[in-house]
């Protein structure tokens, strides 16, 4: 039974996750995996993380329905099922120790990614584009439970409007949460010990919606990206450390 000060950062964490992905259409399994990556190994972490996520994500997607393009989201949805069914046929074989390493040099390329590259790089909407992207997002899902980085990429040029990019997200990340939760939670990733923390994370996400829906409009929102990334490769550095030991 987790203790109340363990808890209480969860909630914290949660809703620090829910409002920048609010704001920003992801982010919120970044931000998880690094708090819940310190209390649990590599392999319960990511499905807590995907629980939680589902409950933002359901909340963001029925508040922006009429927003969702359906047909446009197949397209990287397809293949993005694919890679995390293959992934979750081998995760529990890898070690957890370079699992950990892995998921710290994750989090070190996705702050460069973001500060050096993301902004210069231009991403036609293809359906190419959309396959690969879907793909490689699977595969980071399934091993970290974040596969929103290489989503954006595609979507943010695919859909029709910054409400419908944010729609379009949150509904992938809903069928696809579930379905790589319900694979883990099969494996016996999960287990009745970790309902606690995840009702606290659930709690979490949906006040950080409230009030990342409060504050779109007076945030900027680059210098918060810029923040929140600098911090996720500070951590990666801080996770590789911890686990060469």
């Amino acid at each position: 039974m987790p203790t109340w000060a363990v808890l209480l950062i969860i909630l914290c964490a949660a809703a620090a996750a829910g409002a920048i992905q609010t704001v920003c259409g992801f982010g919120a399994g970044v931000l998880l995996m690094l708090v819940l990556s310190q209390f649990f190994d590599m392999l319960t972490a990511p499905a807590v993380n995907l629980l939680v996520c589902v409950f933002l994500c359901l909340a963001l997607a029925w508040k922006l329905r009429r927003e969702i393009q359906f047909k446009l989201i197949l397209i990287p949805l397809i293949p993005y099922l694919i890679s995390s069914t293959l992934v979750n046929l081998v995760v529990k074989r890898i070690d957890l120790q370079v699992l950990g390493i892995l998921f710290g040099v994750f989090q070190m390329l996705l702050c460069l990614y973001y500060l050096l590259i993301a902004k210069r790089l231009k991403t036609k909407p293809t359906p190419s584009a959309g396959v690969i992207c879907g793909f490689l997002s699977g595969i980071t899902a399934s091993f970290f439970g974040v596969g929103g980085p290489f989503l954006a990429v595609y979507l943010i040029g695919a859909s029709r409007s910054k409400e419908s990019y944010t729609a379009n997200m949150q509904f992938i990340f809903l069928i696809t949460n579930v379905i790589i939760f319900v694979n883990k939670a099969m494996k016996g990733l999960f287990s009745l010990q970790l309902v606690p923390i995840t009702v606290a994370g659930i709690l979490g996400v949906l006040l950080g919606q409230w009030f990342g829906t409060k504050l779109t409009d007076r945030l900027d929102i680059d210098k918060m990206k810029m923040v929140v990334y600098v911090f996720i490769g500070i951590s990666g550095l801080i996770t590789i450390m911890q686990y060469i030991r």
